[in-house]
């Protein structure tokens, strides 16, 4: 309880930046979670996530609000409470360690309906696509998952379109992270659902480095490669091109060709289940 007052009261920034980081560690555990909760942590981690002038504390507060939303009941409470909007704020004016926590934390929130469209109408969008080409490894991976999640609403799938973020996937499929060009292939995938779009994604040079994660990628990333090149596929163009690069054959083998909406997980740096625990730095 003393913990939550001191996030509420006007503390000194040292103290703010102790009490976000001792909420950021209760946090990982599912007891001491629903505990800080009950005890009103969210306003808090609200005013703390708005308060450029703790970087420190701002980076706790995201990663605590990370750690709240894996747990599904929690997404549209921190919602409601306000977390999207200093979020967003975070992924454009934060540091680059604040950008990745808030990445993360949107990636969590991203799974419930609620908080998906209030990041999509908070203008969430193009500061995810910015963070996939500036950001760090890590916050570039959890972007891209959060625009796995984002996109299983049809209306954002146009809204990422639009913000440019097909050619920044693409580029990221390509990189040798596995984590991230596995989440970018699972975004491309999402996006080849639409008809309008499997051109644009053939055009934007998708095919190459999705067959190639197809062939050489772990077991998940090949499975999402091939999610996107089978929809991919259903466009002359890019079918063509897809067997000029070998990569008709392995899609037949490795989907089934019933059409499906992927949603992402990523686990934290220390790649525990999914939470930003005080190891990552």
């Amino acid at each position: 309880g003393r913990v939550v007052e001191m996030l509420l009261e006007g503390m000194s920034c040292l103290a703010l930046e102790s009490a976000a980081k001792i909420v950021w560690s209760l946090a990982v555990q599912e007891r001491t979670r629903e505990m800080i909760i009950r005890h009103g942590a969210i306003p808090g981690l609200v005013k703390l996530l708005c308060n450029n002038a703790i970087p420190e504390a701002q980076e706790a507060a995201a990663k605590a609000v990370w750690n709240m939303a894996v747990v599904n009941e929690n997404r549209s409470r921190l919602a409601e409470n306000g977390v999207v909007a200093p979020l967003v704020r975070l992924l454009v004016c934060g540091t680059q360690t604040c950008k990745d926590a808030a990445a993360g934390a949107l990636l969590e929130l991203a799974f419930d309906d609620t908080s998906r469209l209030m990041i999509c109408e908070g203008g969430g969008i193009a500061p995810l696509i910015n963070v996939l080409e500036t950001g760090s490894a890590n916050g570039r991976e959890a972007a891209a998952g959060a625009l796995v999640n984002l996109s299983i609403n049809n209306m954002v799938k146009t809204a990422i379109v639009k913000a440019g973020g097909i050619r920044p996937l693409v580029r990221l499929v390509a990189t040798d992270s596995a984590g991230a060009s596995q989440a970018a292939a699972k975004a491309l995938w999402n996006l080849s659902l639409v008809d309008a779009n499997k051109r644009a994604i053939g055009r934007a040079g998708a095919i190459k480095p999705l067959v190639h994660l197809l062939t050489n990628g772990p077991p998940a990333a090949r499975e999402a490669a091939a999610g996107a090149l089978w929809n991919l596929s259903q466009d002359d163009a890019n079918k063509a091109e897809i067997a000029a690069c070998g990569g008709l054959m392995p899609v037949r083998g490795a989907i089934d060709p019933r059409p499906s909406s992927p949603t992402t997980r990523r686990s934290s740096p220390s790649r525990k289940p999914p939470r930003a625990t005080m190891g990552w730095q």
